[in-house]
């Protein structure tokens, strides 16, 4: 499929090429697996509930700085600078719970920030127990278009802790 793509590339016009970029990456996404940065946060606490706070901790002290820092140091081979963030929420049983796609490009970075914040909050609280998890996969479409999805470039596990345990 890469070769196929890359052949194309000499015929068509550059904007169609990048058009056909996008399709390739959705239906990869939609169908395959991943390739990018990864990152995860397990909820680790029997006795807790993962509630307003703790979601709001999460965002602010970890989902988010990442989520930039994925972003920012992205690969944008070929001047394609669009990106796709799979947020999702898996149960213990590791079935996804609830799950969304954002297609952003750098300059949309702040606002893509608050479309996440928003649809974590609006899910809280949510009766998050023990070995639930809450991870998200940052890839540029140009690599999930030309790229096989093997392995993940990184992936980051932390535990999430309640913010009453730290005292926020």
């Amino acid at each position: 499929m890469s070769k196929l793509l890359l052949f194309l590339k000499r015929f068509l016009p550059y904007p169609w090429w990048i058009a056909l970029l996008n399709v390739v990456a959705r239906l990869r996404c939609r169908f395959g697996g991943r390739r990018g940065e990864a990152y995860s946060w397990i909820w680790d606490r029997d006795d807790a509930i993962f509630g307003r706070e703790e979601c709001q901790h999460l965002l602010d002290e970890h989902l988010l700085p990442a989520f930039e820092y994925a972003v920012h140091n992205a690969l944008q081979p070929y001047g394609v600078d669009h990106f796709l963030a799979l947020i999702v929420i898996n149960a213990p049983e590791g079935q996804p719970m609830r799950r969304v796609e954002f297609n952003l490009t750098p300059d949309q970075l702040d606002s893509a920030k608050q479309r996440i914040s928003d649809f974590l909050l609006a899910q809280t609280p949510i009766s998050l127990r023990k070995g639930s998890q809450i991870g998200f996969v940052v890839s540029n479409i140009a690599e999930i278009a030309l790229v096989g999805f093997a392995y993940e470039r990184m992936t980051i596990f932390q535990t999430i802790e309640s913010s009453n345990r730290n005292g926020c």
